[in-house]
């Protein structure tokens, strides 16, 4: 009975983690503590150039480290984590809550596509999505009055500049990137 449940269990997690990757365009993948790292080294970056506390949206939250590294490094930060997912944003809301039960503070998470999400005040986008859904969001990004800088885990973000970068010391010589929208003539 119990492996026959874990077996039905098994089988619509799969089923829905290859409908949602289909659906939205990228694989939910967790991040590594060298990104989680590196992309709260470059958020730091953006803050001390504003001067101030900055409002994050993580696009594409996935399971919600990045989002969470970022919230537990600066409480005083506003992050806000958008996961379309079913299961992985489950697995998000649940890590927020705790993050919440444990005295955390500055972190929610959001249902829907990262394609979709308000970007109205945000000073700053994480994005550890594949190229194509990066592509998207740069240019939905670019079509805002003043977008937001973009910290990019992987991919560059065609049609933008590249401001620092980190490169990680890990076996695909991945980097973390912060990128800003500069308009042509």
């Amino acid at each position: 009975m119990v492996y026959g449940l874990l077996l039905a269990f098994g089988a619509v997690f799969l089923t829905l983690l290859v409908v949602d990757t289909m659906r939205l365009g990228a694989p939910p993948m967790p991040s590594s503590a060298r990104e989680r790292l590196a992309v709260v080294a470059l958020v730091e970056r953006r803050a001390i150039e504003l001067a101030r506390p900055v409002r994050v949206l993580e696009a594409g939250a996935g399971w919600g480290g990045l989002a969470l590294a970022i919230a537990r490094a600066h409480p005083d930060f506003q992050v806000v984590a958008v996961e379309g997912a079913v299961f992985p944003l489950v697995v998000c809301a649940v890590r927020v809550l705790l993050h919440h039960l444990l005295g955390g503070a500055g972190l929610t998470v959001l249902p829907g596509d990262a394609l979709r999400a308000d970007y109205a005040d945000v000073d700053v986008v994480v994005a550890f999505l594949g190229p194509e859904t990066t592509a998207e969001l740069a240019a939905r990004l670019a079509q805002l009055s003043h977008p937001p800088q973009v910290i990019s885990v992987g991919f560059a973000v065609r049609g933008w500049r590249q401001r620092a970068r980190i490169q990680l010391r890990d076996r695909w010589r991945s980097e973390a990137g912060l990128w800003v929208f500069e308009p042509g003539p």
